[in-house]
């Protein structure tokens, strides 16, 4: 079902000619992102982070979510999608609306990670275990 619902977005994707060797028949390229922001938010405290330029490669198949650092490695941290009907954010008006896109999760490491994608914003959220702490980065579309 998912399949279906996320048919949509594949027409969007431009498929590299240099894949990850291990991706699986099916994937394709979502986009190409960049890291503009880090935030950790812990209580009341919001501490913004000054980072290096950090790229991934985003691939999916509808069911799941890859993520790789660049294309020639077959290193991914994986994210399994849970919906595939929009994103909800916050419009130039302060209205919440829906966005082409989906979300997913990870629990690998004992660190619960969240993920929110459309086809030119990727934000991903990590919950470490035991804390009150919850770090947040943002990373925009990069022209393919």
């Amino acid at each position: 079902m998912l399949r279906y619902i996320f048919s949509f977005w594949f027409l969007l994707v431009v498929g590299l000619s240099a894949n990850p060797s291990d991706l699986p028949d099916g994937y394709r390229l979502v986009n190409h992102y960049q890291i503009v922001s880090k935030t950790k938010v812990e209580g009341q405290d919001v501490v913004q982070f000054d980072i290096k330029p950090v790229s991934y490669w985003v691939y999916t198949d509808g069911m799941e979510v890859r993520l790789y650092l660049n294309q020639a490695t077959n290193y991914h941290t994986s994210y399994e999608v849970y919906r595939a009907d929009g994103v909800s954010h916050l419009d130039d008006s302060g209205d919440l609306t829906l966005a082409p896109g989906l979300q997913a999760f990870s629990a690998n490491g004992n660190i619960l990670r969240q993920l929110s994608l459309t086809e030119n914003e990727l934000v991903l959220t990590s919950f470490p275990p035991r804390s009150a702490q919850i770090v947040i980065m943002r990373a925009t579309a990069v022209a393919k």
